[in-house]
């Protein structure tokens, strides 16, 4: 029982980490954006849903990690800190390059109109 003891209290103080906080919070998985040459309209409107969607859920990660590490009752190590920017800026990145294949796709879609 005493050797349990230990192992239960490092196990439930580690779940509570800041690191394990950024793990809770939903890295979403950004949409297929279509092929403007080829799109349908009724395509090309589902996938302006998708990448709002995607925008919305990335904002939503991006306040996730922010009051992650607002919230956290011990600062975080320099470890911790590098991974959370490291996720902050990966998630910005991706928005980035959804947003703008998806501008792309638009404007070639509206060349073929």
């Amino acid at each position: 029982m005493h050797k349990i003891l230990p192992v239960f209290a490092s196990v439930w103080l580690s779940a509570f980490s800041p690191l394990a906080a950024a793990q809770a919070c939903d890295y979403p998985k950004s949409p297929p954006v279509p092929n403007g040459e080829t799109v349908t309209e009724p395509d090309m409107r589902e996938a302006q849903k998708n990448v709002r969607a995607f925008i919305a859920a990335a904002e939503a990660y991006l306040a996730c990690l922010k009051k992650m590490e607002e919230d956290a009752t011990q600062p975080m190590s320099d470890r911790q800190a590098a991974i959370n920017v490291a996720r902050y800026n990966a998630m910005v990145d991706e928005m980035h390059r959804v947003s703008d294949e998806y501008n792309v796709a638009v404007r070639m879609f509206k060349a073929r109109q």
